[in-house]
């Protein structure tokens, strides 16, 4: 079964714990690796783990664990500590952010079109990575008026096309959160040298 054979545009397809080892397998060649590289036991193993954790596997997760050497090379570069935005008519949208990375604290204030592009400029002068979002998804988690709000970003860098998710009672908080997300990943390919198909 091919990606283009269900209606998808290109092989950015997710996994999940009920995805047998011959399409894990299958993924990975497809993502360059050799079958020799591939200790289909153990990184299987490994692979449940992290699915049923998070629910979906995307290709740089696959290759994150591929090169990965132990749990400590899994974990989050950057860690958002603080995010105030200040938004309403007739202001101009502004996001404060606070991240930790490498034992520091790093802060940056950045104006946008709305709340959630303030958050984001935000980021990405402390990060410093070039990303684009081309799509964005927002789904209740729970009812009611304090009800749980699910973002699903997929977004660019020069790294590849990545997926990420947040989760918060506020929309803006959820969608910084999902974007964090995406920026852990790059972060990670980056560490190993890596960059995903879907990179142009």
């Amino acid at each position: 079964m091919s990606p283009q054979s269900i209606g998808l545009k290109d092989n950015r397809m997710n996994l999940t714990s009920r995805s047998g080892s011959h399409m894990v397998k299958s993924r990975l060649e497809a993502l360059g690796y050799h079958e020799s590289e591939i200790d289909m036991v153990s990184f299987y193993k490994k692979f449940i783990e992290l699915a049923d954790k998070k629910g979906s596997v995307y290709d740089d997760d696959l290759v994150s664990l591929m090169e990965s050497k132990g749990p400590d090379d899994m974990k989050d570069a950057y860690i958002l500590d603080y995010l105030n935005v200040s938004s309403g008519c007739k202001t101009i949208p502004t996001a404060t952010a606070r991240i930790s990375f490498g034992g520091k604290n790093f802060q940056e204030a950045a104006c946008g079109d709305g709340a959630v592009d303030a958050a984001t400029k935000a980021i990405d002068r402390i990060a410093g990575y070039k990303i684009t979002i081309e799509d964005f998804n927002l789904s209740a988690v729970t009812e009611g008026r304090e009800a749980l709000g699910k973002v699903k970003m997929t977004a660019r860098s020069d790294s590849g096309v990545f997926t990420g998710f947040g989760t918060s009672t506020d929309i803006v908080e959820a969608s910084a959160l999902a974007y964090m997300d995406i920026v852990n990943k790059i972060a990670r390919l980056k560490k190993f040298n890596k960059k995903l198909p879907s990179a142009r």
